[in-house]
Formats: structure tokens, sequence, C-alpha cells
């Protein structure tokens, strides 16, 4: 039952925060990120979106601070989960609040916000896949880099 809660609260968080930006926000986005093909970029796997993530031409997108805190928080209750502090069912339920107070607890605008989305939804999939059951230990590994990677794109 809190699973279905804490799945149905990111879920409404995500259409919420997506709600803010424009689609001319979007457009712009997904213009950006095929116009500028030589700029610092990572692909985005199983996410169904044609954008890649990427740096604002070289330099980081400005993140709020609700953001910021939210991934701090979440490498270092993947840092817990790695040293065996937490486990299983806590550590999941851990990851996903954290993840959810970031949707919950957004202000960003623009192509910053689209950025992030991007930067978010591979973390999307692992939480998923770490509440199914599947190997925590390699997809902790996964999150801890991944989380590693906010600082090459944001501030």
């Amino acid at each position: 039952m809190q699973q279905l809660f804490i799945s149905l609260v990111v879920l409404l968080s995500l259409s919420a925060c997506t709600d803010q930006s424009s689609s001319a926000d979007a457009g712009h986005a997904i213009d950006h990120a095929a116009n500028h093909s030589d700029h610092s970029t990572h692909s985005v796997p199983d996410s169904g979106l044609s954008a890649t993530l990427q740096t604002d031409h070289g330099n980081k997108w400005k993140a709020d601070e609700a953001t910021i805190r939210g991934i701090r928080q979440m490498t270092a209750t993947v840092a817990a989960g790695m040293t065996g502090t937490l486990q299983g069912q806590p550590l999941s339920d851990s990851l996903s609040a954290n993840f959810a107070e970031i949707f919950s607890r957004c202000t960003m605008k623009g192509p910053a916000h689209d950025q992030l989305h991007l930067y978010l939804q591979p973390l999307k999939t692992q939480l998923d896949a770490l509440k199914a059951g599947a190997g925590e230990s390699r997809l902790l590994e996964e999150m801890q880099q991944h989380l590693a990677d906010f600082d090459h794109y944001f501030e």
C-alpha cells in the first residue's frame, strides 16, 4: 500500500512538474539538443525521450536549492545502501521519498527544467527496478554513478 502511495505521489508530481513548463520550452530543449550535438551529451536509456541530457553550451544548468538538496539526500541514501546500513524495502522507500520530494518542491522552469527531467528519468527507472527486487548492489552502483554525474550538468 505504501509503495502504491509513493508511486502515485511520484506520478502526480511528475505531471504537476511537467505542467509548469510550456510546450515552447520543451520544444526549445529538443531543438537545442538537435542543434548543439557537439556539446557534452549523455544518452537517456529507456526513457522514450528523443532529447539527450547536455550542458548549457558547456556551462552547468542552474538547479534550485530543493533539487540540489534532494540529489544530496539520495546520494547519502545510496551510500548507506552500499555500506549495508540501509537495505531492502527501507532503502527503496527512503530513495523513493527522496525522489518524490525533488518533484514536490520543483520550482525550475524552461530548458534547465527540461534537462532536469532528462537527468531524473534514469533514476526513476533504477528506482522501479530496485522496488521490484532486482540486483540491489548493481543498481546502487549505477545510481551512485548517475548521482555523481549531477554535478557535471547542474550547479
